[in-house]
């Protein structure tokens, strides 16, 4: 299973243009491949520039770490967040408190708006629509069934017609994400994609990986970098990827 998995990885990175280099490491539960890669937030300030009107969509807040991390960069960014957990929702309002233009959705992100079962972990980084696997960690604590709305309707209704970075961080579901998202990249009106990629069996029913390389490939996303690369049994398991919309400018 792994071997298959690394070997549809590196058809993937080939595909866009990019070559995998091996990092070795001893074989533990969780190891981080590299410390020898840059900070996402460098690039996208490096694309992004001086530009004081940026437009976030940020799926998966959490307790708005990566909130925090938009404001830090782009102070006076316009940061739309969706977070679908009642626990942690709480503490991203405690967050916003602390910064202007923000919006604050307790909805999850999918393919289709309607209403999912959400898994709620001990572990607030690992809740997720969809249910642990094999490679998960922590426990389910409770289930509930909350909303869910496609970004493309989401933006159609707030009157956004230009995102500049649309980050997801969803345990599993950032491609579902991404469908919900589709009229938006077809029609070249994201500049950027920073998301987390899972190769490992971490939750079942996880879409294969390789969906969102295709997927982005298709509509002329180009892939930057790779960043917080973490193995689990000596394979890789999860990573951060950011794409840039090569369609644009």
């Amino acid at each position: 299973m792994f071997a298959k998995l690394k070997a549809g990885f590196r058809w993937a990175i080939r595909k866009a243009g990019y070559d995998v280099v091996s990092l070795r490491t001893k074989a533990t539960h969780e190891v981080k491949v590299s410390d020898r890669v840059c900070d996402p937030f460098d690039d996208l300030k490096k694309f992004l520039g001086r530009n004081e009107s940026i437009i976030v969509l940020d799926v998966g807040a959490n307790s708005g770490q990566s909130i925090r991390k938009f404001k830090d960069a782009f102070p006076h960014c316009t940061v739309h967040a969706f977070e679908p957990s009642l626990d942690v929702f709480g503490k991203l309002q405690n967050c916003a408190r602390d910064y202007e233009n923000v919006v604050l959705n307790n909805v999850g992100a999918g393919s289709e708006s309607g209403k999912i079962k959400f898994y709620e972990n001990l572990s607030s980084d690992m809740s997720s629509f969809l249910e642990p696997g094999e490679f998960a960690w922590g426990s389910v604590v409770s289930t509930t069934v909350r909303p869910v709305v496609k970004l493309d309707d989401y933006c159609s209704s707030a009157g956004i017609k230009t995102v500049n970075v649309l980050k997801i961080d969803t345990q599993g579901f950032d491609y579902n994400v991404l469908l919900g998202a589709k009229r938006l990249i077809e029609s070249r009106r994201i500049q950027l994609i920073l998301l987390e990629i899972i190769f490992s069996e971490m939750y079942k029913d996880t879409p294969e990986y390789y969906k969102i390389f295709e997927f982005l490939h298709r509509n002329r996303f180009e892939l930057v970098s790779l960043y917080n690369l973490h193995r689990q049994n000596g394979v890789l398991s999860w990573a951060d990827a950011l794409f840039i919309n090569r369609g644009l400018g």
